[in-house]
């Protein structure tokens, strides 16, 4: 199995090397606040697995995944369902960014009526961390998540927006720098320069404007502000993420240290 290191200093977080599933890296080596580090290769976030390859499942057996988290919407899904990996438990936990289907003709189109498009995601990360039935669904995610005995693979479509929030909250709670949380979130913007790009070339041939074509690339891809207003408001609402995390795990102290249980060891092991 190969693993490409995308932070050599820390070694911390690994692109996998899969052929048709996006956007998919996995953590060793990472350090948190407390001084312990991540178990090695136990948390897996990428793009959906509609069209993953029999290396691409071989590799994530390899990791031993237990557990796969599917973010998409049910529509979403049912038309591009996952393949299955065998003894893997499946969980839908449904999540959305705003009312807008995040595909590029569904963006272009919005773009070419409003002029709000960034806004519109930075209130849609909002309400990722504060409609209650959205936390419903990152609390199925986080339960899956501690109970799951191997590693916990979660991802959506692409594997950046609702994917990286997820993330982010996962490793905020286990005491992931959020300098760390922030550059795991702005690889997407690498990971998928090749589809974003594209989408800019075709949008420019249809006629955009300067304006419409800086939009579309926000839109397209992620930025720190977009994750930065869901963490501020769990912030302002509950202190920090890990108290956050511990409201929808539930079980009051119990229920993280569960979470730290599955995920953190005192030493960095291969």
């Amino acid at each position: 199995m190969t693993l490409t290191v995308a932070t050599a200093p820390q070694r911390a977080i690994d692109i996998l090397g899969l052929e048709h599933v996006v956007n998919t890296r996995t953590y060793h080596h990472l350090r948190t606040t407390s001084g312990r580090y991540l178990r090695p290769h136990k948390i897996i976030r990428g793009g959906r697995l509609t069209e993953a390859t029999t290396h691409d499942v071989q590799q994530l057996e390899a990791l031993d995944v237990t557990a796969v988290v599917d973010l998409r919407l049910p529509n979403e899904a049912g038309q591009n369902p996952d393949v299955k990996l065998s003894g893997v438990q499946y969980v839908a936990a449904p999540l959305f960014v705003g009312d807008l289907k995040m595909e590029s003709d569904a963006l272009r189109d919005y773009v070419i009526h409003h002029e709000d498009g960034p806004e519109h995601i930075r209130r849609g990360y909002q309400d990722l961390v504060a409609k209650p039935e959205l936390q419903e669904s990152l609390r199925q995610f986080l339960v899956t998540a501690v109970n799951t005995p191997g590693a916990v693979m979660f991802h959506c479509s692409a594997g950046k927006d609702r994917t990286g929030t997820a993330a982010a909250l996962l490793l905020g709670a286990l005491g992931v720098p959020r300098d760390v949380i922030r550059r795991d979130y702005l690889l997407s913007n690498h990971e998928q320069a090749a589809v974003i790009n594209q989408t800019l070339v075709a949008f420019a041939q249809m006629g955009a404007t300067r304006r419409m074509l800086q939009d579309m690339r926000d839109m397209t891809g992620v930025r720190v502000d977009y994750l930065d207003t869901a963490l501020d408001w769990v912030d302002q609402h509950y202190g920090n993420v890990r108290n956050y995390v511990g409201e929808l795990l539930g079980n009051g102290a119990a229920g993280l240290a569960a979470l730290d249980h599955a995920y953190l060891e005192d030493e960095a092991n291969n």
